[in-house]
């Protein structure tokens, strides 16, 4: 990680968050000569794992959820699929719902939805003549408006804006179909149904979202980023800006800042996985249309409260992974959850460990709040939803000021934009979390894409390696 940056490469990539760590690695199996440049003292972005008086938290991704072949076999090549730590299995599926007030079971599953008692029988009509709703192509379609138009207001009250809202961030009202839901909107296309394209998956024994494997890593999400970071395939330079990027005839010039010294960097293809705010002055002198599209994505403010208590304050078993809080609670809490129940070692023997969500587009001023704020809130909700009248013996917050891209408005369009004008420019890329999905599964998958996609067009006719598998559609 010390060794100066070499004078040549096949590859720089920009930014070694997840994103850019997976693309390397990808890379460097091929056989690429690449570098990764990462401004900050560590690498992996948001990804972080803390140890506070006995308790495990993570800064942002609480686990993964994969049902994608590719990351399979990515986590088997890389040689980390031994530290795995799978989901405790007596939580099994169990995630609640606030409603009134109350917690309910909430199945994200179209059967167990169904069956749910919190809805009606008209909602469940509803849901059995899906089948019959015209397709629609309209491109950005708001979530609440395709949910609606297909499901029912009921199921987006219900399933759709909290995970929405909780997990993306994003407002449903204002979220584009096509980039938060794009599996179901591709199912729509693909179908004419949402319905008819889960049962024809089904026939054809096609895996979906519909039962995730769910995991962790021992030691938490850091011991993924470590695993990459180390290895010694790629070369990878912390402490280190790049400043500016030029065309040549023969490909990059790389202008970067080490130690206070700048040095020039010559290289075929350049891989840009930092955030929109950094690519857009990197690119503006190459592109100044594609800088603007950059600079128009914004971001949404999270702050994480991690709780610890000793298990004697919490009334209740909590025998799941947590709960969301849909938007007409009026709660400024987006969701909790249960990681000492969802993961063991967690948390000290008889601690219990809860991780609570505040801000996205909900309540963006969260960024201006105290400490204090940000704890009584949540204590204020915990002991409203979990009966916790307890102060906690531990307390940690984590701060993001642009924690997620938000899928607002004409966002479908502004990345299809992004990807046009990317084709202008012979050996340039984009692999970051506001192209193609902001879980760890779907940077992963983005960075198989993109290195295929770079090889291709570098190695035109070359037979590609097995761990590219298979690019399926994301169904």
């Amino acid at each position: 990680m010390t060794k100066p940056p070499a004078q040549h490469s096949d590859v720089i990539v920009v930014g070694a968050g997840i994103s850019g760590l997976a693309t390397a690695w990808y890379l460097a199996r091929h056989g690429k000569r690449v570098q990764l440049f990462e401004k900050d003292s560590r690498p992996g972005g948001k990804i972080a794992t803390h140890t506070q008086q006995g308790y495990t938290t993570e800064t942002s991704a609480s686990m993964m959820m994969n049902f994608r072949s590719e990351v399979d076999q990515f986590l088997f090549d890389s040689n980390i699929v031994d530290s795995k730590v799978l989901r405790t299995s007596n939580v099994g599926q169990n995630r609640f719902l606030i409603k009134d007030g109350e917690l309910y079971p909430i199945s994200m599953q179209m059967k167990g939805l169904f069956t749910s008692p919190l809805l009606s029988w008209k909602s469940r009509l509803r849901l059995l003549s899906e089948w019959a709703v015209p397709k629609s192509n309209q491109l950005d379609e708001s979530v609440e408006h395709f949910v609606t138009r297909r499901l029912g207001k009921q199921l987006l009250e219900l399933a759709i804006e909290p995970y929405v809202a909780g997990t993306l961030a994003c407002d449903a009202k204002l979220a584009s179909a096509d980039a938060a839901l794009p599996r179901l909107k591709m199912l729509e296309r693909q179908y004419g149904s949402i319905t008819a394209g889960i049962i024809v998956n089904k026939l054809k024994n096609i895996r979906t979202s519909a039962n995730p494997e769910v995991f962790s890593f021992t030691g938490g999400m850091q011991t993924l980023v470590d695993k990459l970071a180390d290895e010694r395939s790629f070369s990878l330079h912390l402490n280190c800006e790049v400043k500016q990027l030029e065309k040549d005839d023969s490909g990059w010039r790389v202008h970067i800042t080490r130690e206070n010294q700048d040095q020039l960097l010559h290289t075929r293809q350049v891989v840009m996985a930092a955030p929109a705010s950094i690519a857009k002055k990197l690119l503006a002198s190459i592109d100044s249309q594609l800088s603007e599209l950059l600079a128009s994505i914004s971001y949404a403010p999270m702050n994480i409260v991690h709780l610890g208590y000793d298990v004697s304050d919490i009334p209740d078993d909590l025998n799941g992974i947590g709960f969301l809080v849909p938007e007409k609670e009026k709660s400024r809490m987006l969701g909790n959850l249960w990681m000492s129940s969802a993961f063991r070692n967690r948390a000290p023997r008889g601690k219990v460990l809860l991780s609570s969500y505040l801000g996205g587009s909900r309540l963006p001023q969260v960024g201006a709040w105290s400490d204090e704020a940000c704890v009584n809130e949540v204590t204020s909700s915990l002991s409203r939803y979990l009966n916790i009248k307890a102060t906690p013996e531990m307390v940690k917050i984590d701060r993001h000021e642009a924690a997620l891209p938000l899928y607002h408005h004409d966002y479908a369009r502004k990345t299809q934009a992004i990807r046009c004008l990317l084709n202008k420019h012979h050996g340039l890329y984009i692999n970051a979390n506001y192209l193609g999905g902001v879980s760890i599964r779907d940077r992963i998958l983005q960075a198989n894409i993109t290195a295929r996609d770079l090889l291709i067009q570098s190695t035109q006719g070359e037979r590609w390696p097995h761990f590219f598998g298979q690019l399926n559609p994301i169904l």
